[in-house]
């Protein structure tokens, strides 16, 4: 039986777009976009979390805080900064994974904070940690000079 040469097309994926957001500008939270007498009359916390070592326009996003709530802002919401944490982003990472301590952090320098010494001193306990960060790591084992 003689083969027939035909085309084969690739697997088209078929993706409704309509239900995913649109990537290039995400959609502010509310409190993102506030006056900031409405900040401040609500006693609203902002802090501003730098990473230097990523692009400008990803360089600082915002986190206002509430009691029992917090939004994360990518431009800044207007609010009065209440303090700036400093930190690369894979320490800031390693720090939420729960692999570097934020004591630990702030005595080598991989962390700073400006801000009043009163929410400098709380700041960590607003900073939730992974689920998985007081999950014990397994240890690596040392592998001896190979026999052969």
């Amino acid at each position: 039986m003689p083969v027939q040469a035909t085309s084969i097309e690739p697997p088209r994926r078929e993706v409704d777009h309509e239900p995913v957001p649109d990537r290039r500008r995400p959609r502010a939270s509310h409190a993102c976009t506030r006056k900031k007498e409405a900040g401040r009359a609500r006693g609203w916390t902002v802090s501003d979390f730098a990473f230097p070592d990523v692009p400008a326009r990803s360089r600082h996003w915002w986190l206002v805080l509430t009691p029992g709530n917090a939004d994360v802002c990518d431009t800044d919401p207007g609010f009065e900064v209440s303090v700036t944490v400093t930190a690369d982003l894979r320490d800031m990472v390693r720090i939420w994974r729960g692999d570097l301590h934020w004591q630990d952090a702030l005595r080598s320098g991989a962390l700073d904070l400006q801000g009043p010494e009163t929410v400098r001193r709380t700041l960590p306990t607003w900073f939730a940690l992974s689920p998985f960060a007081t999950i014990p790591r397994p240890a690596i084992p040392v592998r001896g000079p190979s026999v052969g």
